[in-house]
């Protein structure tokens, strides 16, 4: 083959080189860079999956022992109405996937799971402040527990346009 062949197959075989072509497409130039957590949200998160894996103890003992909540007042139930012992064991279940829900997205730092954490939070600071003010004062634990983690959480997603929660 003439030099001038050679050159001319080089140039061609370059201009149409699949790999160079299509690099780009199948390898990204950049790779997202994964941005760490901070502390508090994974204490936050984890403080989530334990207050799931409490509801989901306590949904199962329900179920078994339905005698747990008869010394309590107000839960006195007869033999007649032993399927609100049901009711009340599936609403701790859906306490447990919620819990879950939101201590997964908060390792995985996600919007949507510290939305729900916030609200979470309000509604509790809420039936706190009521329970407080019926005289309850050892809501005043749990009304300065969500007070932190809601106003942490809030902070960090006001904060962080990404930083701590994406």
């Amino acid at each position: 083959m003439p030099k001038k062949a050679k050159k001319e197959f080089q140039e061609i075989k370059e201009a149409f080189n699949p790999e160079e072509k299509f690099s780009s497409i199948l390898e990204p130039e950049t790779k997202k860079e994964k941005k760490p957590n901070s502390l508090g949200i994974k204490i936050i998160g984890g403080i989530c999956f334990f207050a799931a894996i409490v509801y989901f103890l306590t949904g199962i003992i329900l179920l078994y022992n339905k005698d747990l909540l008869s010394p309590l007042p107000n839960f006195n139930f007869t033999a007649g109405f032993a399927e609100v012992y049901y009711v009340i064991s599936a609403v701790v279940f859906i306490f447990a996937f919620i819990y879950a829900f939101i201590g997964y997205g908060l390792f995985r730092r996600k919007k949507s799971a510290a939305f729900a954490l916030i609200i979470i939070s309000f509604l509790n600071i809420i039936a706190s402040a009521i329970s407080v003010i019926q005289g309850n004062f050892v809501s005043l634990l749990n009304l300065s527990f969500n007070l932190i983690i809601g106003g942490y959480v809030f902070y960090a997603l006001r904060k962080s346009k990404a930083s701590q929660i994406s």
